[in-house]
């Protein structure tokens, strides 16, 4: 379970017109409390309007690089809006201690990995990467990355200097798909382009995947059917789109009992509310972030009773057999739930 501290932003870096680098200041009480694994993310918590607004974002540094996180504007964006346009170097932040399933954890044995990111995606890849060619001299790291322009292209320097620091380790393939560059690619990341990739430079022991729903699972397939096996194959969404859930006319009002912290609170959810919402709105601070079904922030265990679960793509289906769940994107199906956010 994950806990919020205060964190003073050390610097403030702008990448784009609508992205920025944040670095943060760790105080040495809490260096353990941040430790991370490449890939991994925290969680953001500002007030806009006089409301509590948590949005999670990954690390784009190295363990060794110390804190830092990237955050592009998204259209309509409530809380990459504010940060793009507030967040200055002292500000004081709540950030969540490190969290995650998408990491890289190193070995003692050579290896050669892939990442295959979009747009914002690059974030955690970029983490990854440094990792990966830091840890071990022998190491190999490919990067595919996809942008709409130059312009719009996140970390370019940070990707220089890994191209000028580890010339005969990483290789960088760019794809633009609105603008023609030299010794790039033009077009978006897709079958014909893992194609390329696997003729000249052959199979990786490890594929990282970043970004939108659909270039994942159309790059997880092709992969897939190019022979690697789904266990060498990693990924995370930082969108996805919203599943209606099918059975949701079954939704209905219900008592639930919720274990958090070791306090037990039991509330009414009125039909149709997620068992996030109804616990934030009876004032229960339990963990959350995305509430898209994207992040972990929220994973419950599920007691007693019976949920419809809208959207998924964090959770294995193992874990779902376990009696997991996604508060956010759970809704009752029986009168009495108990649920506990302690025992995951």
């Amino acid at each position: 379970m994950s806990n919020f501290y205060d964190l003073k932003i050390k610097n403030l870096e702008k990448l784009t017109d609508n992205s920025i680098e944040v670095t943060f200041e760790v105080p040495s009480e809490l260096k353990n409390n941040f430790n991370f694994y490449s890939g991994q993310y925290v969680n953001l918590e500002i007030l806009i309007n006089g409301d509590k607004v948590r949005r999670s974002y990954s690390i784009c540094s190295s363990p060794v690089e110390g804190l830092k996180i990237g955050i592009k504007k998204l259209e309509g964006g409530l809380f990459s809006s504010n940060a793009l346009k507030n967040f200055k170097k002292g500000k004081i932040v709540k950030v969540s201690t490190p969290e995650g399933k998408f990491y890289y954890k190193s070995n003692q044995n050579k290896e050669i990995l892939t990442g295959i990111a979009a747009g914002s995606g690059i974030t955690p890849i970029l983490s990854i990467a440094k990792s990966v060619l830091i840890k071990n001299n022998s190491n190999r790291f490919r990067l595919i990355y996809g942008n709409k322009s130059k312009s719009d292209e996140m970390f370019s320097n940070d990707l220089i200097k890994l191209k000028s620091k580890f010339a005969d380790r990483f290789i960088l393939i760019n794809i633009y798909s609105r603008s023609s560059e030299i010794n790039s690619l033009y077009g978006r990341i897709d079958d014909s382009i893992i194609n390329y990739y696997m003729k000249k430079y052959g199979k990786a022991n490890k594929y990282f995947i970043c970004g939108p729903e659909e270039m994942i699972h159309n790059v997880s397939e092709k992969l897939i059917s190019s022979g690697i096996s789904k266990t060498n194959i990693f990924f995370e969404l930082f969108k996805t789109k919203k599943i209606d859930s099918l059975t949701s006319n079954s939704n209905t009002s219900s008592t639930i009992e919720i274990i958090y912290e070791d306090v037990v609170y039991k509330i009414k959810n009125p039909k149709g509310k997620t068992i996030l919402d109804a616990a934030l709105d009876s004032n229960i601070e339990v963990p959350y972030s995305c509430q898209g079904g994207v992040c972990s922030a929220c994973i419950a265990k599920l007691i007693s009773g019976n949920i419809n679960m809208e959207n998924n793509q964090i959770l294995t289906e193992e874990e779902i057999n376990d009696g997991l769940i996604l508060a956010c994107q759970s809704k009752s199906k029986d009168e009495y739930l108990k649920i506990s956010f302690d025992d995951v």
